[in-house]
């Protein structure tokens, strides 16, 4: 349903593409690059943004919400979840933005780099 979108000059925003596929995938014992490899074909994002966030502090911000998959919720798999992240982030795939931070500062960093983006199209 996105490329129509596109093709109708629609600004798409996601929170999950091939990036979430690569983390867990490769989390759940898939070989990093093969995963990559996989997705070589996919649509690449104009921007692709990485909140990053501890995962003690991430679980802690749910607030009683029951997940469809608690097994993606142990803090074991989801450090290796962030470091697939983190990868993607050296490799120039994801920018980097730090979650921990307070909120307005976070959606101020996140603003820019859209606003930027839009601005530069």
């Amino acid at each position: 349903w996105v490329k129509p979108l596109l093709d109708k000059g629609v600004t798409v925003i996601s929170d999950r593409y091939f990036y979430s596929s690569v983390a867990y995938q490769s989390a759940s014992g898939a070989p990093f690059e093969w995963v990559i490899d996989v997705n070589r074909f996919a649509m690449k994002p104009d921007v692709a943004i990485y909140l990053d966030i501890e995962p003690e502090e991430g679980l802690s911000r749910k607030y009683m919400h029951a997940s469809r998959f608690p097994e993606y919720e142990e803090k074991e798999f989801l450090q290796r979840v962030r470091s697939a992240y983190l990868r993607m982030v050296e490799m120039g795939l994801l920018i980097y933005i730090d979650a921990s931070k307070p909120l307005s500062e976070v959606y101020g960093k996140i603003w820019d780099i859209v606003y930027g983006r839009l601005l530069t199209e």
